[in-house]
């Protein structure tokens, strides 16, 4: 059983990692100009275009890292938060590698690739992700004159979200943005979610978007 001290400082330091991880931003480190984005869609993504990606301070990040790993104790709790913090130091490292050959190197360490061959010791993720695509295929090739829904304009759906969620967290509530900068259809953070302009949505993409973009990105952030 743990002791109380022990659970004071795994506290403590699951709350410091947590602060320290607002400042590792991956995706928009890597996001690309709107400019680049437009560019390279529009010429049938075939050649990846030259991004200049800015430099990654580091310095005071790794720092505070390393000085965490020392405070830890050896309990299982302690260890998974080794483990967490070294996961932020590698990614660290992959973003000081944006743009270089050591990049891919450092992703496929960190998150795996195509080939990497799962727990069964012969099947691919790539063999995986195409036997669903294959399923996915066939069911709508099926049901496809079943599944039509029409979409909805973005302004609805982002008044929809807006109402659904304010009796829920109150002055807590996300915002809701449409924004023309993101590359996915969505993003969340814990106070904002983001909706990309320009894209279709229908009624059944509201309910996905709060449960998962709300009751997960949002919800998952409140301090308990």
């Amino acid at each position: 059983m743990i002791e109380k001290r022990d659970l004071i400082r795994i506290k403590n330091n699951s709350s410091k990692l947590f602060e320290i991880s607002k400042h590792i931003k991956i995706l928009r480190h890597l996001s690309w100009d709107k400019s680049i984005r437009s560019a390279f869609l529009d010429s049938k993504p075939e050649t990846i275009p030259k991004v200049e990606y800015p430099n990654f301070d580091s310095v005071d990040l790794r720092a505070s890292l390393k000085k965490l790993k020392s405070l830890n104790g050896d309990t299982p709790c302690d260890k998974w938060l080794k483990e967490k913090t070294n996961d932020f130091l590698s990614i660290i490292d992959l973003l000081q590698s944006s743009g270089t050959e050591q990049f891919f190197k450092k992703s496929e360490q960190i998150y795996g690739s195509p080939n990497l061959v799962l727990n069964d010791g012969k099947t691919s993720t790539l063999q995986l992700a195409k036997k669903f695509e294959f399923l996915i295929d066939s069911h709508l090739e099926h049901f496809s004159r079943y599944l039509k829904v029409d979409s909805i304009p973005i302004s609805d759906v982002k008044k929809k979200i807006e109402e659904r969620l304010q009796p829920i967290f109150d002055s807590k509530s996300p915002k809701i943005i449409i924004d023309d900068q993101i590359s996915s259809r969505s993003t969340a953070s814990s106070k904002r979610i983001r909706l990309r302009k320009g894209t279709s949505f229908t009624y059944k993409d509201v309910d996905q978007l709060i449960n998962h973009e709300s009751y997960i990105h949002v919800a998952t952030n409140f301090k308990r």
